[in-house]
């Protein structure tokens, strides 16, 4: 018993908790301000997140809703090289959800890859940009 309570210890210490995130979108958003929400909820998919999307709608914006629609899909068409839809758009009283999780875990590996070749990358370019203020014309 004891070795078996040790296993499963173990063996929940290895697992990871997926958190749920949350983005939330406007209808009239612009597409500059789209990409740059694309572009956290790709961060959160990439660390193995599932990121809940919530497009909210206020006054005579509730008349109607179906406008939503083409945005929230237009939101995961920015994102479909990294996630799926978990569960598809749908009204929710004042706002449509929908939820995105990522397609692997292997996305994860490649993150953490990516992100130590940017601090690398970013090091080496201050170094060489200290460099260039020192030399004198």
């Amino acid at each position: 018993k004891y070795e078996q309570a040790r296993k499963e210890k173990e063996s929940k210490k290895k697992q990871k908790v997926a958190e749920i995130k949350g983005m939330q979108l406007s209808l009239n958003i612009q597409d500059n301000d789209m990409a740059f929400k694309a572009k956290n909820v790709r961060k959160f998919l990439m660390a193995g997140d599932k990121v809940k999307v919530s497009l909210r709608m206020f006054g005579r914006q509730l008349a109607n809703p179906q406008n939503g629609m083409p945005i929230m899909e237009k939101f995961y068409e920015l994102l479909k090289d990294v996630c799926v839809i978990s569960s598809k758009p749908e009204l929710n009283g004042r706002q449509i959800i929908m939820v995105l999780s990522p397609i692997n875990s292997k996305n994860k590996e490649y993150f953490e890859l990516e992100q130590e070749l940017l601090f690398i990358f970013n090091t080496i370019n201050k170094k060489q940009n200290k460099g260039d203020r020192n030399v004198k014309n």
